[in-house]
């Protein structure tokens, strides 16, 4: 028997995911009920089909429908719970944030970071690179165990000023014994000037860097 209009989630690409599943759902259900109608219309009057088994598909959809429902209330509260989250973070803007990342914006020239060493190192390097992954300034960094602070002026190792944007930084921390790293940990600081939903997390704007809120730190004057 041939059997026309298949779908599939594609076909509702303008949906949410629950609204496909119940669209495709409503035409496999059609689908079902005319191929069950055109074999009942069809069946040998001296040996009926057996009930049994197109029941128990009934009731499979039945089920399925429900997931859907149960789906589409979680899609609510998941956009509900998105959008309170989103309206919170309007406080974050203007304001200067410290950030669990290695990644910094360089604003108006200056770009901050912190970094700390669980050890003593017999030496530490860090090394800031663009957004293509090209090293554009090394820093000779402490070597005793602590937290610091390091302000950096936009300026590459020759002394010319970078444009803003994103930067990242590596850092690498010799352990006085030798063939073992110190680890390290960076947070970054920027101001955040705007705010936007990727559908899936609210992201605070830092000029031309965006950062999930959740790694915000803490908001602070510097």
């Amino acid at each position: 028997m041939d059997v026309a209009g298949v779908t599939t989630t594609a076909d509702y690409a303008g949906d949410t995911r629950a609204e496909q599943s119940s669209n495709k759902l409503a035409d496999d259900m059609d689908n079902f009920l005319f191929i069950l109608t055109t074999q009942l219309k069809n069946q040998d009057p001296l040996s009926p089909m057996d009930s049994t088994e197109f029941t128990n598909q009934l009731v499979q959809f039945s089920n399925v429908e429900q997931n859907i429902h149960t789906n589409e209330h979680l899609e609510d509260m998941i956009n509900l719970t998105q959008t309170n989250l989103m309206m919170s973070s309007v406080g974050y803007i203007g304001k200067n944030v410290e950030m669990n990342s290695n990644e910094f914006p360089l604003q108006d020239g200056e770009g901050k970071f912190e970094y700390t060493l669980d050890n003593n190192a017999e030496m530490c390097t860090i090394a800031i690179t663009d957004d293509s992954g090209k090293i554009v300034h090394s820093i000779v960094g402490n070597t005793d165990v602590g937290t610091y602070l390091h302000e950096w002026d936009g300026k590459d190792s020759q002394g010319e000023q970078l444009p803003d944007g994103k930067y990242k930084l590596s850092i690498t921390a010799l352990s006085l014994q030798e063939g073992q790293t110190v680890n390290t940990t960076i947070t970054s600081f920027g101001k955040v000037n705007s705010i936007t939903n990727d559908g899936n997390s609210t992201l605070l704007g830092l000029d031309d860097m965006t950062i999930d809120v959740g790694k915000v730190i803490s908001v602070c004057e510097i």
